[in-house]
């Protein structure tokens, strides 16, 4: 294979494709994992998107809430990631337990594409019913899907409730761009490239995926130097300061600028607020005036 030609949206041309569309949207988004042709996800809003749940009632049934996704096609490294959107509650039956083992059935938005397989051309949601067995393992999902969650049957079970649902959804967003998620969401999010971020909710943190593992992101503020001039009574001086977010840590220093000679220097308070700093000065030759003679402060504050 060459190059693919027409490039997108070429003015003159009329032969664009399909795939190059699906291309184009997939370059928008951020990728999964560091291999091309992954990028999907669904596009969270409020939390509830494609969100997979018990259904109403007592039964062997799951709700698929409304939402949108970019699904990656998997058949060809250059098939592009399709668009698909739900509108409204979606109800997938789940099938009937084992009696004497669990099994583990996976939930998942599908696209099948005729110019690559078979003989369809739509999306949906699906299940799909693992085996069961002593120690169930998640069947493997189909060709160009994304999971939305895992449930699992255990034997002779009847109905299907939340306890037994895993979401499984990644979240979508632009390349170089931020999720947002919660605390708990976050957690779910493991097939996403080195370097991206993702912004908590609920504790108003942000990690970023190191290649393995997330990793807080910590704040660094470096204020630099504050200079402050004692008067000539007391040849003391005080600086108060409030932190723009609670730190975790705070780092500082204090002393005299070129020419002076501390007599007290010291920080008297030091709260997750902010801090004080006081300090009494003599100047160089002992002259009776300290007009002019300051005290340099630095700090850094790493936040929370």
């Amino acid at each position: 294979m060459t190059e693919l030609n027409p490039a997108a949206d070429l003015q003159n041309r009329t032969d664009h494709t399909a795939q190059n569309d699906r291309l184009a949207l997939q370059g928008l988004a951020a990728p999964k994992t560091t291999s091309f042709g992954t990028q999907g996800g669904v596009r969270i809003t409020d939390g509830l998107d494609l969100k997979v749940t018990q259904n109403t009632g007592s039964d062997m049934n799951v709700k698929i809430a409304a939402g949108q996704a970019l699904i990656p096609g998997s058949e060809n490294t250059f098939q592009g990631s399709y668009f698909a959107a739900n509108d409204a509650n979606v109800v997938l039956a789940i099938a009937a337990s084992n009696p004497t083992l669990g099994r583990i059935d996976l939930v998942v938005a599908k696209v099948q594409d005729a110019f690559y397989s078979g003989g369809t051309n739509a999306w949906s949601l699906a299940v799909v019913t693992g085996t069961a067995a002593g120690s169930p393992v998640a069947p493997a999902a189909p060709a160009n899907s994304i999971i939305l969650a895992q449930v699992s049957v255990a034997a002779a079970v009847t109905a299907i409730v939340n306890a037994n649902i895993t979401d499984k959804r990644q979240a979508l967003t632009a390349a170089g761009g931020i999720i947002v998620a919660t605390s708990a969401t976050r957690t779910l999010l493991s097939n996403v490239a080195t370097g991206q971020y993702v912004y908590e909710t609920d504790t108003k943190l942000l990690y970023y995926w190191d290649s393995a593992a997330w990793a807080r992101q910590t704040p660094i503020i470096d204020v630099g130097a504050i200079t402050i001039i004692p008067d000539n009574t007391s040849r003391t001086a005080s600086f108060n300061f409030t932190f723009p977010s609670a730190p975790t840590a705070v780092h500082l220093s204090v002393g005299l600028l070129t020419g002076n000679t501390v007599v007290y220097a010291s920080v008297f308070t030091i709260t997750t607020t902010g801090f004080s700093y006081r300090g009494v000065v003599f100047p160089s030759g002992n002259s009776v005036s300290t007009s002019g003679t300051s005290i340099g402060a630095t700090y850094t504050a790493i936040l929370k």
